[in-house]
């Protein structure tokens, strides 16, 4: 019997060992065992597991609570909240890298785009930080996850311990004590969830990340070709820091190497005769530099924009998204309240009621 969890059953099942707490023992020995045995009757000799076992449990669970009760369980509640970020998110993103390229790519005639700039900006800092989260990685696989940088969960659930606040204080002050309490009892489910499963959380919200990074990187694009076809960019390159074309040449060389075996050498990166002649001397000008060379770094980096910034992105986003998978099938149920379930399921139930005395 195969089994599938989602982040809608753990909250799910977070709730319903919270309102077990308010039941009797013999009532839940009672409930749990004609559970087991109704499962048994429909999977006879097959081995059930325990991950099988919890799943049928609370599904059941979920059946007698919609034929006593109209409620929204906390499942429902995650599971929309999810696929709203999971559109939110991704189009603020989109929405801020148009933003972010048309005001990138303003040109007045009198000065080209800086690509130093553009580089540092959009693709630098990506690459910076790819390498944050693989170092994290690798410090976690050798055991010294405490000496690396914070994690993106932690960011995330301080953000959130804020916005809670916020909104508890709020609510006090908006909303009836009953909507207060189902409020306080939703908060104390998702801190119960994250001290069990603080780990499993962590992959929602990597894939939301990357998610809004890809809507970044695509509004970025889009706004860069835009750009680009529909007004006269000159790009060239300037800095205080006294380096050689040929340095720089190398350096672009090796940014390209993803591509450069697929593309003509003249679109993957700029020629070192085109590096020479884009370099802007600031009490020269830029009216003796050729359009050939000014004009010629524009692919190069919009193959930037599109392999560090988008397919390096959408990599890791599957990537999470197999991992949550994988994670999720694996879960270790080994707390207090599932052992006490199981117990619960397979322990036969015991009559001790005493004989009538015979006279």
């Amino acid at each position: 019997m195969k089994s599938n969890w989602t982040y809608s059953d753990i909250f799910d099942l977070e709730y319903f060992f919270y309102r077990d707490r308010e039941i009797g023992e013999p009532q839940l020995h009672d409930r749990d065992r004609s559970i087991y045995l109704d499962l048994k009757k429909q999977h006879g000799r097959e081995s059930v597991s325990t991950s099988s076992l919890l799943l049928s449990w609370l599904n059941s669970s979920r059946t007698s609570l919609d034929q006593t009760e109209k409620t929204t369980l906390p499942g429902t509640l995650i599971s929309e909240a999810l696929r709203l970020l999971a559109m939110l998110l991704p189009l603020s993103g989109i929405i801020f890298g148009m933003l972010s390229g048309l005001a990138f790519f303003t040109y007045s005639g009198k000065a080209p785009v800086n690509v130093f700039h553009f580089l540092f900006l959009f693709v630098f800092s990506q690459l910076i930080l790819l390498l944050i989260l693989l170092i994290r990685q690798l410090f976690k696989r050798i055991g010294l996850a405490r000496y690396s940088f914070p994690s993106l969960f932690k960011l995330y659930t301080s953000l959130t311990a804020v916005l809670a606040s916020k909104l508890h204080r709020r609510l006090q002050s908006s909303v009836s004590g009953s909507q207060q309490a189902i409020y306080q009892q939703f908060l104390g489910l998702a801190k119960t969830a994250h001290h069990k499963y603080g780990q499993l959380l962590y992959w929602p919200f990597f894939s939301l990340s990357q998610r809004t990074i890809i809507g970044f990187n695509a509004g970025l694009l889009g706004a860069s070709l835009f750009r680009i076809t529909t007004s006269d960019l000159a790009f060239g390159w300037q800095s205080t820091i006294q380096f050689s074309s040929s340095a720089l040449y190398q350096g672009l060389k090796i940014l390209a190497l993803p591509w450069s075996w697929l593309l003509p050498a003249d679109i993957s990166y700029p020629s070192l005769t085109a590096i020479e002649g884009s370099r802007i001397i600031l009490k020269d000008g830029i009216y003796h530099l050729a359009t050939q060379n000014l004009v010629a770094w524009w692919p190069f980096l919009i193959l930037c924009l599109l392999v560090y910034g988008l397919l390096f992105r959408i990599i890791l986003m599957i990537a999470g998204q197999l991992t949550q998978r994988h994670r999720l099938n694996t879960i270790r149920f080994d707390n207090a309240d599932v052992l006490s379930v199981l117990r619960r399921m397979q322990s036969p139930l015991v009559s001790t009621q005493a004989k009538e005395d015979v006279h």
